[in-house]
């Protein structure tokens, strides 16, 4: 803490919500200014990495000002030039995603590495999504198992998950099921829809932990009820195949169609099989 006061890398305020991410501050009226992003804005002029951090991510997302992601770029990129980790985080995700600038996925991978390398958990499982969203031919599976793995310890719960689907597969990293399963579970714990339903799978397969079918429908129901999409997607699927459980077309059908009025295509045409007659009912995509 003591450091935090004579060093520029200080966590800032993030566009994406880390674990360590300051409270937003509260928004202005039409056409003031809050007393909270003034102070952002003299700590910045005066030299301060964090506070043009704060005060980009302010204009990013329009919170107690106009939303403005041009003028937000230049000052997340004078706080990454300050080398504060956040800085460089929030201003790589701006143009991995075209956010008042063109894209630009090289310099977005820059600096996420600079970011992750600085300590930014969620920096880290961003650069490794863009290492598994290459050509099969350019992935490069042990380095995305890396960066997850450093995610993780940063204690962003997406990189857990994504540790996890190496682990339990084996790409990248030695197969480890039952330390894909401890993954699952902990971030299951930490409201991850995607690591219910994981450990949910791993409990009906017995793959890294016992099969227990009880618990493995608890997780499924968790991951619902976290992600009325994806989540019930899964869970109506479980029931309505019976891949190790006793089907439920009932249940699986009110699942379905509420995953589908939430907007997840293949619930919809999950649920068009199990609504025609006409038709047997397709295998699940994952």
């Amino acid at each position: 803490m003591l450091a935090c006061l004579v060093v520029a890398s200080c966590a800032g305020r993030s566009e994406r919500p880390p674990t360590n991410a300051n409270a937003k501050p509260p928004a202005a009226a039409k056409g003031t200014e809050s007393s909270a992003l003034a102070a952002y804005r003299r700590a910045c002029d005066l030299g301060s990495a964090r506070g043009c951090n704060d005060l980009g991510v302010a204009y990013l997302d329009g919170d107690g000002v106009p939303k403005n992601e041009g003028r937000a770029i230049p000052l997340l990129r004078r706080s990454c030039e300050m080398a504060l980790p956040m800085g460089c985080a929030n201003l790589a995700h701006a143009l991995a995603n075209g956010l008042g600038t063109e894209p630009d996925p090289g310099a977005a991978a820059r600096h996420y590495s600079d970011a992750c390398t600085g300590g930014v958990g969620w920096a880290c499982g961003a650069l490794a999504d863009m290492v598994m969203a290459e050509s099969a031919e350019k992935r490069n599976l042990p380095r995305a198992a890396d960066l997850y793995s450093q995610g993780c310890e940063g204690q962003h719960t997406d990189s857990c998950v994504g540790l996890a689907l190496l682990l339990e597969d084996g790409e990248g990293v030695d197969k480890n099921e039952a330390r894909a399963f401890e993954l699952y579970e902990k971030t299951c714990d930490l409201g991850s829809a995607a690591g219910c339903v994981g450990a949910g799978r791993l409990r009906l397969d017995g793959r890294g932990t016992s099969v227990n079918v009880a618990a493995a429908l608890e997780r499924f129901k968790k991951g619902c009820d976290l992600d009325p999409a994806s989540g019930c997607y899964v869970y109506g699927v479980i029931l309505l195949r019976g891949n190790g459980v006793r089907p439920d077309p009932g249940r699986a059908k009110q699942l379905l169609r509420g995953a589908c009025n939430q907007g997840h295509a293949e619930a919809c045409a999950e649920l068009g099989d199990l609504l025609d007659e006409r038709r047997g009912t397709a295998p699940m995509e994952t």
